[in-house]
């Protein structure tokens, strides 16, 4: 796993590593806290990626809505 800092308008960093979609949950819990959380995503990368990423959040205490954009 390799976490690359962003220095934009805003500073944040970005986790790079393999399998970590499965706890996305607990990176995103140590990170905000618990919170409402929104994906927003287009119909492409939901079918590869939505199921795991809202399955990990719900188990770490997220409500999660989804708003999936036509490609």
């Amino acid at each position: 796993m390799k976490t690359v800092r962003i220095n934009a308008s805003s500073s944040y960093d970005v986790i790079i590593g393999k399998g970590l979609l499965d706890s996305i949950g607990r990176y995103v819990l140590d990170t905000v806290g618990k919170a409402r959380l929104c994906i927003v995503t287009d119909d492409n990368v939901d079918a590869l990626y939505s199921k795991k990423a809202v399955e990990s959040l719900t188990s770490a205490g997220f409500e999660v809505e989804k708003f999936v954009i036509a490609h």
